[in-house]
Order: C-alpha cells, then sequence, then structure tokens
C-alpha cells in the first residue's frame, strides 16, 4: 500500500468516526450550557423516599410503588444511588442519559455490523443517520430532565436484548434468551412502555437458529415470562385520575388516527409539509416492509432484518399506547418532545432495513433500477436529515435557553426559599412554582432537602440597599406625596430593567419586598430578549435585561407602604437592590 493511499484511508476513517461523534458531542455541550442541577416536576416525589430509605422505613413496595402508570423501580435505584453520591445532582442523571444512549448506538453499530455486503457506502450513511437520530435533539426535553433516564433505560434496555438475540457470541442460546429476557424484566419496570419490549422481540426471537419445536418452545416460555411481567406490574395498579378515557380512540377514530400521524411525525418537527402526510409516508414505508418480512420470513433478507422489525415493532407499539393513552388530549400533546426519544427508533429502523433491501435485492435489478433505488435512498435519508435535525436542532437551542432561565430561576428561588413569604408559594407563575406541575402549599419539601442534606439554603443574605453600581431600576412615577391609589383586590404592571453581574452572568428573577421587610411577596421573571447595553460606574458596558410584572396588591397587608425591587447575587450572598420606589396606597 502506498503512503498517499494510506493517508487516504486514515483520513476516511477519521473524518467517519468524527461524523459518528458529531451528535454526542452536540448533545454534550447542549446539556452542558442548558442543564441545571435543580429538581423538576416529577423528581420532586422523591425525597419523601429518600427520607424513607435514610430512615430505614422503606421495604421493596416502595420501590415498587406506582408513578402516574408506571413502576420505576429500577430508576428508583439510580436515584437514590445518586442522591447518595453527589447529593441529588439532577445534571449526572442528565449525562448518565447520554452515557446509556452512548451504550444504545453502540449496540446498533455492532447489530448493523453483522451484515456483511460489499456497499460500504451505504453503511456509513445509514450508521451516520442513526447516530444522528439517537442523539437527536429533538428530545431537548429528556436530554435536560434528569427524571427521565427512566425513558432512556427503555430503550437501552431492548436495543440490548435485540443485541444479545442478534450479534453472534460465544454462549448458548438460552443464555442470549436468558439475557434478553432479564433486559426486559428491567425495561418494563423502568417504566410503562418497557412492557411492550417482550411483544416487539418475538420477530427477532422467532428467527433465532433451531428447529421448529425448539422456536415454539422458546415463544411459550417468553410468552409465559409476558404474562408474569404484567402480572407483578398490575398488583395494587390505580389508573390515575387525570388520564383521558382509553377507549376514546374507540369514540372518535378518525381524530386519534390523526393523532397517530402527527406522533410519528414528531421528530420531524415544524416544517412546511403537514406533519399528518410526513406521518402517512413514514407508516406507509413501514407497512410496506412488514409485508415483505411476512412475505420472505424465511429468506436472508428476513434473518438480517428481523432485529431492526424489533426495534421499529418497539417505536409502533409505543405510538400506539400513547396514543391509546392520549388521544383524547390536544394534538398538542403528540408533538411533546419527550415522547420522540422513543419514536426516533422507527426511523432508524427504516433506514436499517432501507440499507439491506438494497443490499439483498439490487442485484436482481437492471442497471437503472439500482441507481434509481440507490438514489432514492440517499434523497430519503438526506430528506430526513435536512427536514428534521437542522430544524429541531434550532429548536431545541431556543427551547434549552428558555428551560435554562426558568429552571435557574427556580434555582434561586430554592436557594433563598427561607426568605420566601408565603405568598409566593400560592402564586402559580412564581419563580419557586416554576419548579412544580402543581404550586406547593407549603415549605416542608424543602425541609425535608435541607435535613437529608441534599440542598443547602441561604440563611445569613446581607441586604444592601446603596451601592455606587446601578444593577437595575423600577421604571415608576410614583413619588412620597403621590402614590399610585389602589383598590385591595387590584394588582399593578410594572416594569423595569436590570444589568448582566457576577461574571457577565444574565440575572433570573427580581424579588419584590414592602415596608422594611427582610422577606419577599413577589417575584417577576426577567426576560430572555435584551435591548442593548449601558455603561456602569466603572465605565465598563453591561448587558440590559428587560422584567415586568403584575403586582398583587392583597399580598401587601399594608394600607400604605413602599414597594422595593432587589437582585440577589449567589457569589457574594447579598441581595441588591434596584434604583426606584412604588408607592402605593390602598384605597
Amino acid at each position: 500500500m502506498t503512503i498517499s493511499r494510506a493517508f487516504t484511508l486514515f483520513t476516511k476513517k477519521y473524518f467517519i468516526t468524527l461524523t459518528y461523534l458529531f451528535p454526542l458531542i452536540s448533545v454534550l455541550f447542549f446539556v452542558y450550557i442548558f442543564g441545571v442541577n435543580v429538581p423538576f416536576w416529577d423528581e420532586w416525589v422523591l425525597p419523601s423516599f429518600f427520607q424513607k430509605v435514610i430512615s430505614g422505613h422503606a421495604n421493596i413496595l416502595d420501590f415498587f410503588a406506582q408513578h402516574n402508570e408506571h413502576r420505576i423501580f429500577f430508576p428508583r435505584i439510580l436515584f437514590l444511588l445518586n442522591s447518595f453520591i453527589s447529593k441529588w445532582d439532577v445534571k449526572i442523571q442528565m449525562y448518565l442519559s447520554i452515557l446509556l444512549v452512548f451504550v444504545s448506538f453502540g449496540n446498533l453499530y455492532l447489530i448493523s455490523s453483522k451484515i456483511k455486503n460489499k456497499r460500504q457506502s451505504l453503511f456509513y450513511l445509514t450508521n451516520i443517520g442513526t447516530s444522528f437520530f439517537i442523539f437527536s435533539l429533538t428530545q431537548w426535553e429528556n436530554w435536560l430532565w434528569g427524571f427521565q433516564v427512566a425513558f432512556i433505560i427503555v430503550n437501552t434496555c431492548i436495543i440490548s436484548a435485540i443485541s444479545f438475540l442478534s450479534i453472534p457470541q460465544k454462549m448458548s442460546i438460552n443464555k442470549k434468551i436468558v439475557f434478553a429476557a432479564a433486559c426486559c424484566f428491567i425495561a418494563s419496570f423502568s417504566s410503562a412502555h418497557g412492557l411492550l419490549s417482550w411483544i416487539a422481540l418475538i420477530p427477532n426471537l422467532v428467527l433465532i437458529e433451531g428447529n421448529k419445536k425448539e422456536r415454539i418452545s422458546r415463544i411459550i416460555v417468553w410468552m409465559i415470562l409476558f404474562i408474569l411481567s404484567i402480572s407483578i406490574y398490575l398488583i395494587g395498579y390505580e389508573k390515575p385520575s387525570f388520564s383521558p378515557d382509553v377507549f376514546y380512540f374507540w369514540k372518535e377514530p378518525f381524530i386519534a388516527f390523526q393523532f397517530l400521524l402527527i406522533f410519528l411525525a414528531a421528530p420531524f418537527g415544524s416544517l412546511v409539509i403537514p406533519s399528518i402526510i410526513i406521518g402517512a409516508i413514514i407508516l406507509f414505508n413501514w407497512l410496506i416492509f412488514n409485508i415483505l418480512f411476512i412475505k420472505n420470513y424465511n429468506s436472508s433478507f428476513a434473518y438480517e432484518a428481523a432485529p431492526w422489525f424489533s426495534l421499529g415493532w418497539f417505536a409502533t407499539l409505543y405510538a400506539l399506547m400513547i396514543t391509546i393513552g392520549r388521544a383524547g388530549w390536544t394534538f398538542y400533546v403528540a408533538t411533546t418532545s419527550r415522547y420522540t426519544t422513543t419514536t426516533v427508533l422507527l426511523y432508524i429502523s427504516l433506514l436499517q432495513i432501507w440499507r439491506i433491501y438494497i443490499s439483498h435485492y439490487s442485484h436482481h435489478w437492471q442497471p437503472l433500477t439500482k441507481n434509481i433505488y440507490r438514489y432514492f435512498y440517499i434523497c430519503f435519508f438526506t430528506t430526513i436529515l435536512i427536514c428534521s435535525l437542522i430544524p429541531s436542532t434550532i429548536n431545541a437551542f431556543a427551547k434549552g435557553e428558555e428551560i435554562w432561565l426558568q429552571r435557574s430561576q427556580g434555582k434561586t428561588c430554592l436557594e433563598i426559599v427561607a426568605f420566601l413569604d408565603k405568598s409566593v408559594l400560592e402564586q402559580s407563575n412564581s419563580c419557586i412554582n416554576s419548579l412544580f406541575f402543581q404550586p406547593v402549599n407549603d415549605k416542608k419539601i424543602f425541609l425535608t432537602l435541607e435535613e437529608l442534606k441534599l440542598r443547602e439554603f441561604a440563611k445569613d443574605i446581607k441586604f444592601i440597599s446603596q451601592d455606587t453600581q446601578a444593577y437595575g431600576s423600577i421604571n415608576v412615577k410614583s413619588t412620597v406625596d403621590k402614590p399610585v391609589l389602589l383598590s385591595r383586590n387590584s394588582s399593578i404592571k410594572i416594569s423595569g430593567w436590570i444589568t448582566s453581574f457576577q461574571g457577565k452572568k444574565q440575572p433570573n428573577i427580581v424579588l419584590f419586598s414592602y415596608g422594611n421587610n427582610r422577606s419577599f411577596f413577589a417575584n417577576a421573571s426577567v426576560k430572555l430578549n435584551r435591548f442593548g447595553y449601558i455603561k456602569t460606574s466603572n465605565q465598563n458596558f453591561s448587558k440590559r435585561y428587560q422584567w415586568d410584572i403584575s403586582l398583587p396588591v392583597k399580598s401587601i397587608p399594608l394600607d400604605s407602604t413602599v414597594v422595593k425591587a432587589w437582585v440577589y447575587s449567589s457569589e457574594s450572598k447579598q441581595f441588591l437592590k434596584l434604583d426606584g420606589e412604588l408607592n402605593i396606597q390602598k384605597s
């Protein structure tokens, strides 16, 4: 081999490897800049569970306890371990999700590699597509929510099970099936849709080598394990009160079918082409390949494609499950980002099956037909890549910035929760309630976190009312002689601006106190849209941010008072007063 050819091969291999890893690097960067270490929504059910375990009052039923429709036995173990190792740094759970997806991609690559053919270009193209889909930022909601590692565990388990059954290994077939069954069991008790893994793996299980009697016996044992898993799952199961009518799809089949098509198209994001048409194209491709698989189930095509049919069937069954369970809600639910983590597996399945189909049947075609199919595959892949990943990535970064600001606001409020009045807890749009699915009633849950030493809450914070630096201002025209007159049940909308500080970080909340109180009765969210720079007293330029709020007057008990605005500096542990004051007099 000449030096130039060796260099060319090395460069090609390096470029392909870098292309494989690019989506992974993008996700790591995405979580690094937008991930926030603060509990969110469902994660708030865990402190009471941690407390039970630490106090020694927990038993197996506490791990097995129902969470909405799910049994999250194995995720609870991960959450508990993380609470001991990192004092419950939920960002570690986000990185764990990425690690699990990386393991999944590795298994998918190995499954794809077992198919030997001369079309290396198709092999590389397909697996690059697999990497881009499985690490797609379309899943931004799950990447930035540590609790959703439960979804990722299910995907990793079913892909691992397929890998055990598909990749040649130095172990007996029975051992392969045992390992695959263990993966399905873990998936079943990580999230409700994990139960579907037992059914989805049947195409792969049927085509494992062996005589007819052996195959039948394996299927029987497999179905017994499936029924056993369901039976355990249903012990003490109660249908959540918020769940819509599961028979809605029978009552409104046309609406349910539209929901299904929109759901299948969700990884594409917003496009000029209607989601229903995209979903129909995906579903049509899937049905055609299934007909081909059934008609040729004894062929080498079926044997090589079986793992991908199992993967595709898992995603399809999941789509049907969500349609049955959520079609009674709005179509918006079908586009929810967190569901795309499983839906993208159908796209990966189709890409891989197309590759196998072309490899197996192209030798029967005329040169013109062969080129048409090859170009169709390339065009199909390119269309998916451009129309799906690029717009969804742009949207993901916009959503990521919003989530970062919202949860940073919540994290700040959580740190200073000791200084928040009860009125803040009662406001649904307050910074502390942005972390909860429903407004909190009291501070007991925060005390639990403090008792378990999972969070530290600031106590000794100085109030700095005078400073040479201007941190921001309230835009008001009231004075001591001419206060704003308001009725007790009204509210007043005020606005202002605030500058960046703490190493040019964007401030996230403005806090409001009344009179000489050293606590806060309301907060305003700082907006993402920046509108310019100002020159500070030290001749440096700082970014300027807007905020506004409708202050609830009823939360101010005094008939006449002065409202002050503050910003919190987490680095110096100080509340810094903004310029200007609002003079209020209740009528």
